[in-house]
């Protein structure tokens, strides 16, 4: 029992970070229990918050949809926590019956609280600022670029691997592939072992042979030994540029 409590104190401090959220939570959940006036909806809301809360902390609950979901995700179960509506409804139902000027500072402590108490969604690393205005990583959008400078008004038939491919065709429908993200529609088993060799990164042999029969016209992917570079060479593939850790190669 000891063991399930302090997995769910674990990942109820993962969950909510080092932000103040939970508290600006728990103040508000406060505020609308103790208030005199409370209508059906609030009280609806509270309800299910209070069920979320108990179904979230019982440790005979956790401990089975632990063995469902798996530990590691467990805190996905505060998802279903209505932390932004319950904040908002006490912050508007404490704002809404005060003279103009009390209004005002109140709204002005508020917000500024709000953002005191969260951080950038950029400063875990989880989220990086595009800077193009299909909002795809950089590093896709410069790749893409450099294809589509070389290709000029040719078809691109490009293999890479699943970073890349999730987003070049975002950055540039005329882009063709011939295998979806995580390998799905892949045409036919060859394409499909073509996807696994990039992903793998090791063998560029194998890598060259496959994209040569499936008669792709670009290759791109991370290279960690330079000698891989040959092979791609033997089969026609010639490097046209990098960025950053990928290699593109273009078939001549």
């Amino acid at each position: 029992m000891k063991e399930i409590m302090k997995w769910i104190g674990e990942t109820w401090t993962l969950y909510w970070g080092d932000g103040g959220y939970q508290y600006l939570f728990a103040a508000a959940v406060i505020y609308l229990l103790v208030k005199k006036k409370k209508d059906g909806n609030r009280k609806a809301l509270l309800l299910y918050t209070g069920c979320i809360l108990l179904v979230f902390t019982c440790p005979f609950t956790a401990w089975i949809m632990g063995k469902c979901i798996g530990t590691s995700v467990y805190w996905r179960v505060l998802w279903l926590v209505p932390a932004v509506p319950v904040i908002g409804i006490a912050a508007v139902d404490l704002i809404r019956n005060q003279r103009k000027a009390v209004k005002i500072l109140l709204m002005a402590v508020l917000v500024s609280g709000g953002v005191l108490c969260g951080k950038s969604m950029t400063s875990a690393g989880n989220y990086v600022i595009a800077h193009n205005f299909q909002q795809v990583p950089d590093e896709v959008a410069q790749i893409c670029t450099v294809i589509r400078q070389d290709a000029g008004d040719k078809k691109v038939y490009l293999a890479t691997d699943d970073h890349i491919a999730s987003y070049a065709r975002v950055y540039d429908p005329s882009i063709y592939m011939p295998y979806g993200r995580g390998g799905k529609s892949a045409r036919g088993k060859r394409a499909y072992r073509l996807y696994t060799e990039i992903m793998l990164g090791g063998d560029y042999e194998k890598v060259a042979y496959l994209a040569a029969k499936l008669k792709c016209s670009y290759v791109v992917g991370v290279v960690h030994d330079p000698s891989q570079i040959v092979f791609m060479e033997e089969k026609g593939y010639y490097q046209i540029g990098a960025v950053n850790d990928y290699r593109i190669f273009a078939k001549k």
